[in-house]
């Protein structure tokens, strides 16, 4: 998002982008409702400080109608949604937004909106202070939410059960980021040139994550990482669906490999 953000002129174009298309639905008495207790200024913030956590989408997705992530009491009714997303796209494409990139930057838009929305309801604290990020904090979090996870000696957190495929969380201090990252083996009778294919064609089928070959002992690896920031907060929410994509991208990546079986997943 912020690469594509910046084609357009950055943070000063989102921001007046924010205060039309909130602007516009304040305006209108059907749909006004939709930013109760939400101002500009949260809206900006917000879509800033947690940007990273909207991992991109294959572009299929996109052109598909975008759901409310916010909770149940949260959600507004589908007709008026559907009406914030009309406003939304318009106000895109008046802005010069190229119609191809409308839908995914208005879906990354809204997909943040709807977490400020929620904060802004929630009576139970849904984000974390940077001081909260702890390795025992995300190993409680993901063990609550019907997952099986781990704390390793190194304060790795390894998650298995309940993602699409097994990945660690590490907490990088010196950044202040959240790193997500997932490894595979390959066979014993493959090797790194044929890794370096299998590398190619993931890249070119989820540009979301940026899939490497690395030499490792024994036998070389496919890897991947994701890092999101924590200095601002943490939307747990947020967080949550972007470990899950994470794990799902990566299986996606892996499934490149169905012809010839290099790789060795742990879910066999």
């Amino acid at each position: 998002m912020l690469t594509l953000l910046n084609q357009y002129g950055g943070t000063p174009f989102l921001k007046k982008v924010l205060t039309a298309w909130h602007e516009n639905v304040v305006e209108e008495r059907d749909i006004r409702h939709y930013f109760i207790n939400v101002t500009p200024e949260v809206l900006l913030k917000d879509q800033l400080n947690y940007m990273a956590f909207i991992m991109r989408q294959p572009d299929r997705i996109y052109r598909e109608s975008p759901y409310q992530s916010a909770p149940l009491d949260v959600q507004v009714g589908g007709s008026v949604f559907d009406e914030v997303m009309v406003v939304l796209r318009k106000i895109l494409t008046e802005a010069g937004v190229h119609r191809d990139f409308v839908p995914r930057m208005s879906t990354h838009i809204v997909e943040i909106a709807e977490e400020s929305r929620a904060q802004a309801e929630d009576i139970v604290i849904t984000s974390w202070k940077p001081v909260d990020i702890t390795p025992e904090n995300i190993l409680r979090f993901y063990n609550k939410q019907r997952g099986d996870a781990r704390l390793e000696a190194n304060n790795d957190i390894y998650a298995s059960r309940g993602y699409a495929y097994p990945f660690w969380t590490r907490i990088v201090r010196e950044t202040q980021q959240i790193m997500f990252f997932a490894t595979a083996d390959i066979q014993e009778w493959s090797n790194l040139d044929e890794l370096k294919k299998v590398v190619a064609q993931a890249n070119e089928k989820v540009p979301t994550l940026k899939f490497e070959a690395v030499e490792a002992s024994p036998l070389p690896q496919f890897r991947t990482q994701y890092v999101v920031p924590y200095q601002n907060g943490v939307p747990t929410r947020l967080f949550l669906r972007a470990a899950r994509q994470f794990a799902t991208f990566f299986d996606t990546g892996m499934g490149v490999d169905k012809k010839h079986e290099i790789l060795r997943s742990v879910l066999a």
